[in-house]
C-alpha cells in the first residue's frame, strides 16, 4: 500500500510533569485527529488515557491538564495498546504531526517499555511554522502561533484532543503542509 498524502494525522500528548523539575514523564493522554489537506476538514478524532508504568500524576500536572491519577487508573490503558488502537484506526501510511517533539518522546517511551511502534513518519509542526514564518530560533507555542495567524484557541490548553484540533486548524490557516 502506498503513502496517502491527502491526509495527515495530528496528535498531541500530555505527560506526567512536576513543578520543581524540567523533566517530562510518561504519557498520560493521547489526542488524535485526521485532517483532510484538500478540504481543511477534520474527518475523525479519538482520545485515549494512558496508564503510566512508573510515574504518578502530580498535583501540578492535574492543575495543568485536568488529568488525575484516578482517571488514568480507571480509564487508562497501556501505551502499547493505545498505539495499536491509533494505528488501527488512523493507519501508518500518512504523516503524524505534532507541535514539538512528541513523536520523539513517543518513540523513547516505546523503547523504554519494550514495544514496537509501526513505521510512522513524525513531523514537527512547530519547526515547520518557525521555518515558514522566519521565526527560526524562537520558541513559539501553539497558542501564540494561533494568535499570530488570527485564530482563537478553542477549548482548554493542555488537553491532548483540543491541542490536536487546534494544531490542525493552524496547519490549515497557515498552509504549513
Amino acid at each position: 500500500m502506498s503513502a496517502d498524502h491527502s491526509k495527515i494525522t495530528c496528535f498531541d500528548l500530555e505527560m506526567c510533569c512536576w513543578e520543581d523539575a524540567r523533566q517530562i514523564g510518561e504519557i498520560i493522554s493521547f489526542g488524535v485527529c485526521e485532517l483532510d489537506l484538500k478540504s481543511g476538514e477534520l474527518k475523525r478524532e479519538a482520545h485515549y488515557y494512558v496508564k503510566p508504568v512508573v510515574d504518578t500524576v502530580s498535583e501540578f500536572c492535574t492543575n495543568l491538564t485536568g488529568i488525575t491519577q484516578r482517571v488514568v487508573n480507571r480509564q487508562g490503558r497501556p501505551l502499547s495498546e493505545v498505539v495499536n488502537s491509533i494505528t488501527a484506526k488512523f493507519g501508518t501510511k500518512r504523516p503524524y504531526v505534532s507541535w514539538g517533539d512528541d513523536g520523539d518522546h513517543l518513540a523513547r517511551m516505546a523503547r523504554r517499555q519494550n514495544f514496537y511502534i509501526p513505521h510512522m513518519v513524525f513531523l514537527n509542526a512547530a519547526l515547520l511554522y518557525q521555518l515558514r514564518k522566519r521565526h527560526v530560533g524562537e520558541s513559539i507555542g501553539l497558542k501564540r502561533a494561533m494568535e499570530l495567524e488570527g485564530l482563537e484557541f478553542e477549548g482548554d490548553a493542555h488537553n491532548a484532543l483540543n491541542d490536536s484540533r487546534n494544531m490542525a486548524r493552524l496547519i490549515t490557516q497557515a498552509n504549513l503542509i
